[in-house]
């Protein structure tokens, strides 16, 4: 099980890291449409890790502390995201 679970973040850091380089390469194209790809991406990463968290919880799963300070890290930084998200929005 924790090979799966180092695999899974393996593959979730390359997913991340794939998706900053294809924005990185296109994004002329993207900036007019920044706010709406990352409000898409707030709502779902944290909708994924909420739900994820959950179903581990019903399953007594015990998490090791690196996985709680990622998770919690997360939502940190989603946060921040959101609050500088609805600053731009506000100066508009």
């Amino acid at each position: 099980m924790e090979l799966l679970k180092r695999a899974d973040l393996l593959s979730s850091v390359g997913a991340g890291f794939l998706g900053a380089g294809i924005a990185i390469s296109i994004q002329d194209a993207l900036k007019s449409h920044v706010g709406v790809v990352l409000s898409v991406g707030i709502i779902s990463h944290g909708s994924g890790m909420y739900l994820k968290h959950q179903i581990e919880k019903r399953q007594n799963f015990k998490p090791q502390l690196w996985e709680n300070i990622l998770y919690w890290g997360c939502w940190v930084a989603l946060v921040l995201l959101l609050i500088y998200l609805i600053q731009g929005w506000m100066k508009l």
